[in-house]
């Protein structure tokens, strides 16, 4: 399966400094966890969170990129690109 998510591995390398201060390599841990520990449903849900997270991300930028016009294929941007084909 895929690399775990930035924010899991993050906040597991957090919580396994605070909780277990003597070991060495909190990074390995958090990484042997996911690939050897970690149940295939629960990796799956992870994912899934994170590809929603990201998902709300990617709607936010669009937004900002494309302004009060929407992504390319809105019906708004489809008469505003009307609009400026007739005046040419």
């Amino acid at each position: 399966m895929k690399r775990p998510p930035k924010k899991w591995f993050n906040d597991c390398v957090e919580s396994v400094e605070k909780k277990a201060p003597d070991i060495e390599d909190a990074k390995a841990l958090c990484g042997w966890i996911w690939h050897h520990h970690a149940k295939y449903t629960t990796k799956r849900q992870i994912l899934q969170a994170e590809s929603k997270r990201t998902q709300k991300r990617k709607v936010k930028k669009m937004g900002k990129k494309y302004g009060k016009i929407g992504p390319p294929k809105s019906a708004k941007r489809r008469r505003w690109l009307a609009k400026i084909r007739k005046k040419r």
